[in-house]
């Protein structure tokens, strides 16, 4: 979970903007592409990879004291 936590961060201020209109994920097409995308419904199934989904700004926090402590 330290490795994801460590890309999680390297999009941290994507994250951070997307959280201010709701659920923001982080996903990783086949190529290996990672992408942040907003708006993420509830229980959606998705097409690319998903690493990790946040709700607000502290889960995210709590994400990061969790894993990178």
């Amino acid at each position: 979970m330290e490795e994801i936590a460590k890309l999680v961060r390297k999009y941290d201020g994507e994250l951070r903007e997307g959280l201010k209109t709701g659920r923001t994920g982080l996903f990783r097409r086949p190529d290996g592409d990672c992408y942040v995308r907003t708006q993420v419904p509830l229980g959606g199934r998705y097409a690319d990879e998903t690493i990790m989904i946040f709700g607000d700004e502290a889960d995210l926090d709590l994400f990061y004291k969790s894993y990178l402590a």
